[in-house]
């Protein structure tokens, strides 16, 4: 049953016995796995919740504004930089052009332990946090003991550092930061009332000799869940010291976190790069990494010089291993050894060639260790095959619905930890909960449908 008010008094009485849907990007997923299967409860007709709006200096932004909207208003990019520059960096622009900033700052974890349908960790009512003994690369790092799961809200980290507030029907207003403040409960993701609806985000006016950043760090450069962001705000004097800050963090805690120890060290100094570098040690101040997650903690310029020392020696050793085929060559070009002798001891007079010939093939099978060669061959290995038969719903999680059914038959046959989602769950297990794999995908599982796969 899906209910469409048209006024906030209309809605409040039902607020408490359904799922309250804005965009819905995060209410369907939730309702697809399982998670969540109560009437819904759509906002799409309420009047005013969709504008952006001057409010007493400051601007007021209705809890209906898509990301997309926020992000391309003028009134926000020339005031509010941070936020328009993180409201267009999240996800994609299909999901930006749906999802809104009350549903943003409402929205559940993106755990997976938390959306599998099958387990029960503690924010579902369980025992124990599932993440603290299994796969937790992308959770906290400053770990307080309960939920492991970082807040996924990239809009509320944003707001907590303009210091904004929120206005909600059937309860006080309050600010971003204090919206988070649930008392330790684990199973809670905000604190507002059961039965209470955000209708605004107010934003105050910004200070003048303002300067404000976003940053992200993703696995990919889109589409992605940041692994850790942060946006600072800076308020300058005329002589060019700080007289103000404000510093926060997401991705790294199971709340927006600000970094006030950051703040306080920026205040009253020069806005310099040694200035910025001292204050950013104080970054980790604090922190508790799970065993997976020590990663988030290394420095920026900690990461690059990392990073480039392993490019660095991947160079090194490709042009090493390029001269020693290089000399090879040349060895065998000249007659002289083992290429060389083999050919001498045939009397046919023809030891050089057979020493060229000989070092060409070398240099073959040295390319055939290359990813590139074996996925070559491997490409030739399934043309040669007439027919295939696999599961219809196992997919190689980089390739779509639509994708080149070679590239993921290559995929089903390669088995060398290439990740798989099934169609159906659009997860990386089956509708029983058991993991989708070529190993494991069947007939003797229930959720098999065949498919034949032709080649010429």
């Amino acid at each position: 049953m899906i209910r469409f008010p048209t006024s906030l008094e209309q809605a409040l009485p039902h607020a408490s016995t359904h799922d309250v849907r804005a965009g819905g990007t995060d209410l369907q997923d939730r309702r697809h796995l399982g998670i969540t299967r109560r009437p819904i409860l759509d906002l799409r007709d309420l009047p005013g919740l969709d504008q952006i709006e001057p409010h007493e200096g400051g601007v007021r932004v209705g809890a209906l504004v898509r990301l997309q909207d926020l992000a391309d208003a003028e009134v926000i990019r020339a005031r509010y930089p941070a936020i328009a520059e993180g409201a267009g960096n999240l996800a994609n622009p299909q999901i930006r052009a749906v999802a809104t900033i009350g549903g943003n700052l409402l929205q559940a974890p993106r755990c997976w332990y938390y959306r599998h349908p099958h387990q029960r960790c503690l924010k579902r009512g369980g025992e124990a946090c599932l993440a603290r003994g299994g796969d937790h690369v992308w959770h906290v790092c400053f770990d307080d003991g309960g939920c492991a799961a970082p807040h996924a809200s990239t809009m509320a980290m944003i707001l907590m550092a303009y210091d904004a507030e929120v206005d909600v029907a059937g309860g006080p207003p309050r600010a971003v930061e204090a919206l988070y403040q649930t008392g330790g409960d684990p199973t809670r993701d905000h604190a507002l009332e059961p039965g209470a609806l955000l209708t605004h985000a107010r934003l105050p006016a910004p200070w003048s000799s303002e300067r404000a950043a976003y940053l992200r760090a993703t696995g990919r450069a889109r589409a992605e869940w940041p692994l850790v962001e942060v946006v600072a705000r800076l308020r300058l004097d005329s002589s060019g010291v700080i007289a103000d800050a404000r510093v926060a963090a997401g991705a790294v805690a199971n709340a927006p976190l600000r970094l006030r120890a950051v703040e306080a060290q920026l205040v009253g100094k020069p806005a310099l790069e040694a200035t910025f570098e001292q204050a950013a040690r104080l970054a980790s101040e604090g922190a508790r990494p799970l065993p997976g997650t020590g990663y988030k903690l290394e420095s920026p310029a900690r990461e690059r010089r990392r990073r480039a020392h392993a490019r660095g020696r991947a160079l090194a050793d490709r042009r090493r291993a390029a001269a020693r085929a290089h000399a090879a060559r040349a060895r065998a070009a000249q007659g002289i050894g083992e290429e060389g002798r083999q050919g001498r001891e045939q009397g046919c007079g023809q030891g050089r060639e057979q020493g060229r010939e000989q070092a060409r093939w070398a240099s073959v099978r040295e390319d055939a260790q290359h990813p590139v060669e074996r996925a070559r061959r491997e490409g030739a290995r399934r043309k040669s095959m007439k027919s295939l038969e696999i599961c219809r719903n196992l997919r190689w999680k980089s390739a779509s619905r639509d994708s080149d059914e070679a590239a993921v038959i290559m995929a089903v046959f390669a088995r060398n930890q290439v990740p798989y989602s099934c169609l159906r769950t659009c997860q990386a297990w089956g509708p029983d909960g058991d993991a989708a794999t070529p190993e494991l995908c069947d007939r003797d599982r229930d959720c098999y449908a065949p498919r034949r796969v032709g080649h010429e």
